[in-house]
């Protein structure tokens, strides 16, 4: 009856190009007058002088053909034959690679351009669209090194050494001091030999970037810089203060504060990121004429990077403004964090989990959200998934052993369902509202019409969770409520639900409840964050208070 929902493993050992027996299917047809847009995946670590070879596409969308040329000797094997140099004539359904000597530098990134002749019509000499490939060539080979900098030291600024970089260097970052924004472009590390970015405590207190590059505002940023470190730093005070435009980064035990975007994942030339024991606090909103600014705003490359993944656990968000994290990643994991909106009127979704921008969704993204606190303390706006009328999402999505927190004038829905989706699973989660039981709940509202849902009709499990407020299951925009799931909602399955009336918001006794309950998974919960103490201000009707940043101590 349901799809089966397969976890992917997140860790950083996933290859960076994908196998050489595959090809994708990419549509390079037209919308809106313009070719959708398309690339090879990069190619990192290469061999300066190295033969080169790209990956496969399998291209559609072309009539009646186009011819591909290039300007830079790259060679081209259509349907698995011989290279051979272009221009080169493509019919839809064609397969291509691309072969190219590496050019003879250390730490090269060069991207070069394939141009698409034909409008589909009569005119076949017209470029009208290009298809981009990148090349990075390993760094230079040497013994590792670690390079301190700091007000003591020789080098007083990162800008100071980045460029003598290779792979496998450490930089140690003297803590109690504040340094320079900086932007970072194309120095890479290897998966076996990232480069590692670590903050040293001094008296106690973290190194800080503060303030934004002159040109683009910027506290850090990596762009064409692959396989680094970031740990134990502080970064405040930029308008973005995390631009991420590189792939498999790790974040670990970051605070970032003050920032317009906290984080910002780019739609082009991003890959997996991977975020543990971040504190991210007074980030997001609207500025006057500008656009909206994000706690979290995760993307990924389709096509330069595909199978990317942005997971981020065991981290505490809270006090930001716009959405608390909103990704359009191939696939997000979201495991053990606390997560909260606030009752500012510029605070929109604890979650908003939706497709790409920058290109059309081809393969199902997809969602997986385990062992959260998901605090809602607006009265609005709880989680939304599938789009937000740009792209979609088209994939599964599952919310599974989450306790939901909602203050006691709650009057929205808490998940939202907009664009397209395949499947939403909402099993083994605990709802807790404060007004207990004296007014119902809407937990879906889905704005999807029956048509744009994967299979045609909403494919929906809610199961195993426990409310302690009545609830309405599911409200759809066509019918209004819907209780009897038959006809197109015959997919939707509720079942194995609870209510239960009763006083431990205020007792202290929640703790040991979520554990019975749920029996979680220690790997995914951060026992520190569901102590009973941080329920007791959020919904202790005396007290009425949220966790202060100071309470949650990391390790």
């Amino acid at each position: 009856m349901f799809l089966s929902y397969q976890s992917v493993s997140s860790d950083m050992t996933i290859s960076f190009s994908p196998s050489d027996e595959t090809c994708r299917t990419v549509d390079i047809g037209f919308k809106w007058e313009k070719r959708k847009r398309a690339a090879f995946a990069t190619s990192l670590a290469q061999q300066p002088s190295s033969l080169v070879q790209s990956n496969c596409l399998l291209f559609t969308g072309i009539s009646p053909f186009i011819t591909l040329n290039n300007e830079s000797n790259i060679e081209i094997s259509i349907n698995g034959g011989d290279y051979i140099p272009m221009p080169a004539i493509i019919f839809s359904g064609n397969t291509v690679r691309l072969r190219k000597s590496a050019r003879n530098r250390f730490g090269d990134n060069k991207i070069y351009s394939i141009y698409i002749l034909g409008d589909g019509k009569s005119n076949h000499s017209i470029q009208t669209g290009r298809i981009e490939w990148t090349i990075q060539t390993h760094g230079i080979y040497r013994e590792k090194k670690i390079w301190n900098v700091g007000p003591n030291e020789p080098a007083k600024q990162l800008k100071d050494i980045t460029n003598l970089l290779a792979p496998g260097d450490e930089i140690h970052l003297m803590g109690d001091a504040i340094y320079d924004p900086i932007d970072i472009r194309g120095i890479s590390g290897t998966r076996a030999l990232p480069i590692t970015l670590k903050g040293i405590s001094k008296n106690g207190k973290r190194p800080t970037l503060r303030g934004g590059t002159e040109r683009f505002n910027w506290t850090l940023a990596l762009r064409d810089s692959h396989f680094w470190h970031i740990d134990n730093i502080i970064l405040e005070r930029g308008g973005t203060c995390y631009r991420h435009e590189s792939a498999y980064i790790k974040l670990s035990k970051v605070l970032i504060r003050h920032c317009g975007n906290g984080i910002l994942g780019t739609d082009y030339n991003s890959g997996t990121l991977h975020i543990s024991q971040l504190e991210l606090t007074r980030s997001g909103g609207k500025p006057e004429k500008k656009n909206w600014r994000h706690g979290i705003y995760m993307a990924t490359d389709r096509d330069r990077f595909p199978e990317s993944i942005f997971t981020i656990e065991k981290s505490f968000l809270h006090n930001n403004k716009g959405n608390v994290i909103k990704s359009r990643a191939e696939r997000t994991e979201v495991y053990g964090n606390w997560l909260e909106n606030t009752t500012n009127q510029q605070s929109i979704y604890a979650l908003e989990l939706i497709g790409y921008d920058g290109y059309e969704t081809l393969e199902p993204i997809n969602h997986d959200v385990v062992g959260n606190v998901i605090a809602i303390n607006s009265i609005k706006y709880g989680v939304r998934v599938g789009g937000d009328g740009t792209g979609s999402s088209n994939g599964p999505s599952r919310f599974s052993e989450n306790i939901f927190l909602m203050p006691k004038y709650f009057n929205g829905y808490v998940f939202r369902l907009l664009g397209h989706l395949q499947f939403l699973d909402i099993t083994n989660n605990i709802f807790l509202t404060q007004n207990q039981g004296r007014k119902s709940i809407t937990l879906i509202k889905d704005y999807i019409p029956s048509a744009q849902w994967y299979y045609q009709m909403p494919h929906i499990r809610v199961s195993g969770n426990t409310f302690t407020s009545n609830v309405n299951f599911y409200y759809s925009e066509e019918s209004g409520k819907v209780s009897n799931y038959e006809g197109i909602y015959k997919y939707i399955d509720v079942n194995n639900n609870e209510t239960l009336q009763l006083d431990f918001l205020t007792n202290g006794s929640i703790h040991n409840i979520i554990f019975e309950k749920l029996n979680l998974k220690k790997a995914y919960i951060n026992t520190k964050v569901t102590h009973p103490k941080f329920f007791e201000k959020l919904y202790n009707p005396k007290l009425n208070k949220r966790p202060h940043a100071g309470d949650i101590p990391f390790q």
